[in-house]
């Protein structure tokens, strides 16, 4: 039954459409705004890529010094009570 209404209700949208003359306007700027928003996109997609890989090589030098300093820590700590 929904399946019967959406397709009535599709075609008469497609009548609509037809009788009408700033549908089709419409329908341009969408895919001119689209088009550009792609070509902006493929642009700065290889920027974007960079800095992700910057920031992915940063947060992996900084999290192994963290580490290596929490290494340290804990085997100051740990002699400490071997020696207590």
């Amino acid at each position: 039954m929904l399946n019967r209404q959406d397709s009535v209700v599709r075609r008469m949208l497609q009548r609509w459409q037809q009788g009408t003359r700033v549908l089709p306007a419409l329908r341009f700027d969408h895919t001119r705004l689209i088009r550009a928003a792609w070509s902006q996109w493929r642009e700065r997609a290889p920027a974007a890529a960079a800095s992700r890989r910057a920031v992915d090589k940063d947060r992996k030098g900084m999290l192994g010094k963290a580490m290596r300093h929490w290494i340290k820590a804990a085997k100051a700590k740990r002699s400490m009570r071997a020696a207590a």
